[in-house]
């Protein structure tokens, strides 16, 4: 071998030790193990927000069917939980709910007791994605068209 292509330095027979192999090989397997860590949470957020998204849309959907009264038309309160559940479930929405309807009163948002002071309602609706956990709850109100919006 020609002086040109020895190394300047250490023992030409010398390569690398044992020790020196396991740390490299420890520090990479520890940067991989955090790299899967890191593709597993962002795999488990991805997927929780795409089932929120996924009832945000449902309930959006459900709230735009309800307060149109082509499709929904008004119902007296007593019966309008079950009437607006009934039209949901007719237009093929699953995993959507309708929680709770309540009327205007003289002193603001009322259940289904008493006289309404104005033709309104406020439906609460709440959905959940078909795979999954992730849920909303939305609020509309809902006006009767057939009566003006005064007060009685």
């Amino acid at each position: 071998m020609s002086a040109a292509f020895e190394p300047q330095w250490g023992d030409p027979e010398a390569g690398t030790t044992l020790v020196e192999v396991l740390v490299a090989v420890m520090i990479l397997g520890v940067g991989v193990v955090g790299l899967l860590s890191a593709l597993a949470f962002l795999y488990k957020a991805t997927d929780t927000h795409r089932q929120i998204t996924t009832a945000n849309a449902l309930a959006q959907q459900a709230m735009e069917i309800v307060a149109d009264p082509l499709q929904t038309p008004w119902a007296p309160c007593g019966e309008a939980r079950t009437t607006y559940q009934g039209v949901l479930v007719a237009q093929g929405l699953t995993g959507v709910t309708v929680e709770e309807v309540q009327q205007w009163g003289n002193s603001g948002w009322q259940g289904c007791t008493g006289a309404a002071a104005l033709p309104l309602q406020q439906i609460t609706i709440s959905a959940s994605s078909p795979d999954g956990p992730g849920g909303v709850t939305m609020s509309v109100v809902k006006r009767d068209p057939l009566r003006p919006g005064t007060a009685q």
